[in-house]
């Protein structure tokens, strides 16, 4: 059975250029969060930056 795909080019490429944005910011914001010591609640918090990030990534990827 052939794979379907539901993303034109343009649209992967909004979708992975998302994902690696929020996954870049994800990174960013821990260090800050780690360097003032900031608690570890706060770092759970960029949970869900991390995993729209990589959600994105992977379906761009996937072309799904």
């Amino acid at each position: 059975m052939p794979e379907s795909c539901n993303l034109d080019r343009s649209g992967r490429r909004h979708r992975l250029a998302g994902g690696i944005v929020a996954l870049v910011l994800a990174v960013v914001l821990a260090a800050w969060m780690a360097v003032t010591g900031a608690s570890r609640m706060w770092l759970l918090a960029l949970w869900g930056l991390i995993w729209s990030g990589a959600l994105g990534v992977l379906q761009a990827r996937g072309h799904t």
